[in-house]
């Protein structure tokens, strides 16, 4: 019998603290890095992001369709997104050295199996979160 799994981003809606966690580091300028993310993804896909908004975009349709573009790439930058997760893999071969375990390909497959997914997913609430609370200035570019 097959397994009836959910796609890898079923729950991508916001949790609680998770939308708390995200607030507070855009409060604090850590989430500054996905700003120039979204706006160039934004840039190239104007006219799609038109399209889903609707014949009478309102901010909160654009911001509606980037979120639905985010969400079906999956991503805003693959390449950026790979060397981030090479260096978190990265990061776990040397806290794993430190104890002992040098098989870094072993230590690779077993993060992308244990935090491959959530991390992804993570990546994926940044960009939303990020392309909500530029929504307005994206909305200004896209309508004037």
């Amino acid at each position: 019998m097959e397994e009836n799994r959910n796609p890898p981003y079923h729950d991508l809606a916001f949790r609680p603290l998770e939308l708390l966690l995200l607030e507070e580091r855009w409060n604090n300028g850590g989430m500054g890095k996905y700003v120039p993310l979204v706006q160039k993804f934004v840039e190239d896909r104007q006219d799609e992001i038109r399209k889903a908004a609707g014949p009478n975009p309102s901010h909160e349709s654009v911001a509606r369709g980037v979120i639905q573009l985010v969400l079906l790439n999956k991503s805003l930058d693959h390449a950026a997104e790979m060397l981030d997760q090479m260096e978190e893999i990265s990061r776990e071969i040397w806290i794993r050295g430190e104890r002992g375990d040098y098989d870094s390909t072993r230590i690779a497959v077993e993060w992308a199996d244990e935090f491959g997914d959530s991390w992804r997913r993570w990546r994926l609430l940044k960009y939303t979160f990020v392309a909500v609370k530029c929504s307005m200035d994206i909305y200004r570019k896209l309508v004037a």
